[in-house]
């Protein structure tokens, strides 16, 4: 029995059709296939979501409601088309469908297409885990180079040198390597975002020249440098 994701939940179908033969039909195929499947009619497309199938009778071209269901998002869509009509089913395609019947239906013919399009649905679902993955890598991989270049910059070493003591301090302090990488980098750029003049600062506070005491420069890598010289890092790298 097909489940949904992650739960013990059968998917659910909903399909659009009067309580005929062929409406009968499309919903005890669905349910043999395992799905908890439901007929509603006329076409309601606000009670599609979360749907694994939607099964539309499309009567028309410009039947928009029914065409609305077959865009339903996530969903693996047939349409069922009242005669057979090129226009139909290419309407049909158009709006979202996988898969296509004419009535009057036949018992193989709603078991292949609802096959198929279980089948498709889940080739989908594969597919955006998968592009999730490898965003979510891209992303962890940005962090840890613009870390990288960080203490680069800071400490004057090489690349792998930087990479090696990011790691070090991350693996002493149990996080994540691209936690601590985002961590460090978030830090570095407010510590520079504060020292940027503010347009509300008074003119004569730009003017001032430092304190004899004063031996920063207002550079932001020096900024970047005394965060970094009190974190986890140059203790681990120390």
């Amino acid at each position: 029995m097909p489940k949904a994701a992650g739960s013990g939940r059968s998917l659910r179908a909903v399909v659009f059709h009067p309580d005929d033969g062929d409406g009968r039909l499309m919903v005890a195929e669905a349910t043999r296939r395992g799905l908890c499947a439901e007929r509603f009619w006329p076409c309601l497309p606000a009670i599609v979501e979360s749907c694994a199938v939607v099964a539309t009778l499309l009567t028309h071209v410009d039947d928009e409601a029914a065409l609305a269901t077959l865009a339903t998002p996530d969903a693996a869509a047939i349409a069922i088309l009242a005669t057979e009509s090129p226009l139909l089913a290419e309407a049909a395609v158009r709006a979202g469908a996988c898969g296509v019947l004419v009535a009057p239906l036949r018992p193989a013919a709603v078991a292949g297409q609802l096959m198929l399009a279980l089948s498709q649905r889940a080739h989908v679902s594969r597919l955006q885990a998968r592009i999730a993955r490898l965003e979510e890598n891209l992303r962890t991989r940005r962090q840890i180079e613009k870390a990288t270049r960080l203490l680069t910059a800071i400490r004057g070493i090489s690349q792998k040198e930087a990479y090696e003591q990011l790691r070090q301090a991350a693996t002493a302090r149990r996080r994540p390597l691209a936690e601590l990488a985002t961590a460090m980098t978030e830090a570095a750029d407010l510590f520079v975002a504060a020292e940027l003049p503010s347009a509300s600062r008074p003119a004569a506070a730009h003017q001032s020249g430092p304190r004899p005491d004063d031996r920063s420069t207002g550079n932001p890598a020096e900024i970047r440098e005394a965060h970094v010289s009190d974190s986890p890092i140059k203790a681990a790298s120390g």
